[in-house]
């Protein structure tokens, strides 16, 4: 493999880790498109599926999440961040979004799997949007 071939396939690759992987935007690269995929998934996908009251303490949850991804949490420190009432619902909450795969949490380990659920994690984005 010639160096000008490994140049092109890196610059691919640095590519996709800014811009995504959404064909439509690659194509066209309009930002608007990445902004209503968002609403699409958070609105359609997650709040109409799963039948969300609380919309805009939801919408506060997904954005603090966004913007402080890879720092530890706990179900109680986000419900206190963002207002929600019960760390239960924000428990749900990220449930949602992991099974809409803009999320994932990794927790610390311990032996017990009691602790390690009920202590701090770290949640991972999957989707960044700079428009959100």
């Amino acid at each position: 493999m010639t160096s000008k071939v490994k140049a092109g396939i890196l610059k691919a690759f640095n590519r996709y880790l800014e811009e995504g992987g959404f064909p439509e935007f690659l194509r066209f690269g309009d930002p608007e498109y990445l902004k209503r995929t968002y609403d699409d998934i958070i609105y359609r996908d997650i709040v109409s599926r799963f039948g969300i009251r609380e919309v805009k303490a939801f919408q506060q949850l997904v954005q603090f999440v966004f913007s402080n991804a890879g720092k530890e949490a706990s179900n109680n420190s986000l419900a206190k961040a963002v207002g929600i009432k019960s760390p239960m619902s924000v428990r749900s909450y990220i449930g949602y979004l992991e099974e809409a795969y803009l999320v994932f949490e990794l927790y610390w380990f311990d032996p017990s799997l009691k602790r390690q659920y009920a202590g701090q994690k770290k949640l991972y984005v999957m989707m960044l949007i700079s428009t959100v």
